[in-house]
């Protein structure tokens, strides 16, 4: 890492896992921040980054490059021991446990302050840290689901349906997180002093809802599920093209676009037609209309259909697959957003760039215990046979 980058000094205890943390830490690492993951280790167990373990998700490596591994089994006092030693010269400690775990291992705000006054530290529980259901624990698509996300996808005569992925983890939750993060060690720069931020996932999902929360309160009702449609433009669905699950997205907003729409696909006879004249008409005649538009576009690969539009002044975009976007999609090259560790090791890098500061991505993701000895060595100043006290106990892993 360079001096240079922003967050070059700050020292972060990472007890994140799954994606909702390991996504906010991986932009701190990406901008200069030191992430030492603390990962769980169990001597002769499986569930060490195994099958068994919310860390064996595919995601895994993408959102845990440029950090450093250090294995502990907090179930002893040994490894406890280690990481408050850590905390004493560290500037963050983030987790997403439930609101017990940490303090059940001796490390709540007030006893992590006192072993670093300067300390800053962030949980993301579930539901919060207080409230009847303060212990429930929840992924992404739980917390889609309680938010009233779910509730907003998929067609109004069929089930609802979930996103399928973990939309909230990669997004608001660790966004949200990110935000908190710098806020608050701006704070601690400051001032010199640290402070605790709890970050609310359910709370943090439910802000996605925006003009449907307008809505019912203001008198309007639930929101009706619409599937591809919008409450504001018509025609606005995915069209399917030529091929096998080929398909375009199309949407007109005003007059203009909908007469040069009229014209490219062959229905000229639209624009004077009075039961198309006003986007309500439209909005009423829709299933006519998206018949149409998909009679043109069928027999049309997807980009030949977005590009003969937008050169018409036609909102259209392809619908891409991995493969479109990560071989093919010439603005993404050229913008350098996917780095190759290797042909089967593909991350991504940060969505944001600084006028001053280049994100770097350049450490693939460690090994569990890879950087144990290093940081009982060189951080903590341990002896050899202190670290091989720690490893012979089962208190510390390393990589094999």
């Amino acid at each position: 890492m360079t001096s240079t980058l922003p967050l070059a000094g700050v020292r972060v205890v990472d007890f994140t896992w799954v994606i909702a943390g390991p996504v906010s830490t991986k932009w701190l690492a990406a901008y200069g921040a030191e992430v030492i993951k603390i990962e769980r280790y169990a001597r002769g167990e499986r569930v060490n980054r195994g099958a068994m373990s919310p860390d064996s998700v595919v995601s895994f490596n993408n959102i845990n490059v440029n950090k450093s591994s250090l294995a502990l089994d907090m179930r002893q006092p040994q490894a406890r021991e280690v990481v408050r030693k850590l905390v004493a010269i560290s500037d963050l400690v983030v987790d997403n446990f439930s609101p017990d775990v940490l303090p059940k291992w001796g490390f709540s705000y007030d006893e992590l302050r006192a072993i670093n006054p300067r300390i800053v530290s962030v949980s993301m529980p579930a539901l919060g840290a207080t409230g009847p259901h303060r212990n429930y624990r929840g992924l992404g698509s739980y917390f889609q689901a309680r938010a009233a996300l779910d509730g907003l996808i998929g067609y109004p005569h069929r089930e609802i349906v979930d996103a399928g992925l973990a939309y909230a983890d990669t997004t608001c939750n660790s966004s949200h997180a990110t935000i908190a993060i710098l806020a608050a060690l701006r704070h601690q720069r400051v001032s010199g002093q640290g402070q605790h931020v709890e970050l609310r996932q359910l709370e943090s999902a439910i802000n996605f809802l925006g003009p449907s929360l307008l809505q019912y309160t203001s008198g309007g009702g639930e929101p009706e599920r619409m599937g591809s449609r919008s409450a504001f433009r018509s025609p606005h669905s995915v069209y399917r093209c030529a091929g096998d699950d080929e398909w375009c997205v199309i949407t007109v907003a005003g007059d203009a676009q909908w007469h040069a729409l009229c014209g490219v696909i062959g229905h000229p006879e639209w624009v004077n037609d009075p039961r198309f004249a006003s986007g309500s008409g439209r909005k009423s005649n829709e299933a006519e209309l998206d018949a149409g538009i998909q009679a043109w576009t069928e027999s049309r690969a997807p980009a030949e259909v977005m590009e003969t539009l937008q050169a018409a002044g036609v909102d259209a975009g392809a619908v891409q697959n991995i493969a479109d976007m990560l071989e093919h999609d010439p603005q993404v090259a050229h913008r350098g957003f996917y780095v190759r560790f290797a042909e089967d090791a593909v991350v991504e890098s940060v969505p944001f760039k600084l006028s001053a500061a280049t994100p770097t991505i350049q450490r693939e993701p460690p090994p569990l215990g890879a950087d144990s000895i290093r940081v009982l060595r060189d951080l903590l100043s341990m002896s050899s046979n202190e670290v091989r006290e720690l490893i012979d106990a089962g208190a510390v892993g390393v990589a094999e």
